[in-house]
């Protein structure tokens, strides 16, 4: 199976979920990720089934709430409108992942959702460490990975060699591109390791989705639709695939 883009939430906070599918439909996409907090939010208490349908976009994934009685809500709308994966951020230590997550990660399989935690920068779960010690607090109940280059690289480590290190649990990949200084740049003119690591995913044997983040919020909705149009070629060419399209 083909890696398959899709792209975030992340990427256009301030629309609506209409606004948002539309968006994404327009620069390439078929799947989003949705938060719960933001103007394109999802409702982990429910939403109606065809919630999640609109200009042929669906939803890959929903980050969850760092709530467990919430995050188990989140389960249950992914598992009743076919959303496979949830995020789950560091909401808590990560050597006490087995009492805040593993619990999530145990219900969610009952209900056939992969649950994915992820690296950020900033916070509790920042470093290939933190990852391994969650997964090894979970025990039995440990979450795959979502591997985050573009946090990764924000904060001075390397993402391939996290991909070398967790390949056999990397379910879901975000890339941005960054600068200098760690600010998210349209794909092909930062200094990040891009390229390289798009490479070296391709080589690896990877087949889940790539997530094409970009957080310039500065600018107005038509240039950042553009941007993330133009991203699905810059990626698609590190993977050695040709993609249709404008």
């Amino acid at each position: 199976m083909p890696i398959e883009l899709t792209t975030s939430a992340c990427c256009l906070p301030k629309l609506t979920r209409g606004e948002l599918f539309k968006a994404a439909h327009e620069a390439g996409y078929r799947w989003v990720e949705l938060f719960t907090g933001n103007a394109s939010k999802y409702d982990p208490a429910g939403e109606p089934a065809d919630a999640f349908s609109a200009h042929g976009v669906g939803v890959s994934a929903l980050h969850l709430p760092g709530d467990l009685a919430k995050a188990k809500q989140a389960v249950d709308l992914a598992a009743k409108l076919g959303v496979p994966q949830a995020i789950a951020h560091g909401a808590g230590a990560p050597a006490e992942a087995g009492r805040w997550l593993a619990p999530t990660v145990a219900y969610a399989k009952a209900c056939g959702v992969e649950v994915v935690v992820t690296n950020h920068k900033g916070q509790s779960i920042e470093s290939p460490e933190d990852v391994a010690a969650v997964l090894k607090a979970c025990g039995p109940d440990a979450p795959q990975v979502l591997l985050e280059a573009g946090h990764y690289w924000a904060a001075g480590l390397d993402a391939s060699e996290a991909l070398k290190r967790f390949r056999d649990r990397v379910r879901l990949v975000h890339v941005k591109d960054l600068d200098a200084h760690g600010r998210s740049v349209p794909y092909g003119t930062g200094a990040a390791p891009l390229d390289a690591f798009i490479q070296d995913l391709a080589a690896s044997g990877y087949q889940g989705r790539l997530c094409v983040e970009l957080e310039m919020r500065e600018l107005h909705t038509a240039e950042i639709v553009k941007h993330l149009s133009d991203a699905r070629f810059v990626v698609a060419a590190g993977l050695g695939v040709a993609m249709a399209g404008r």
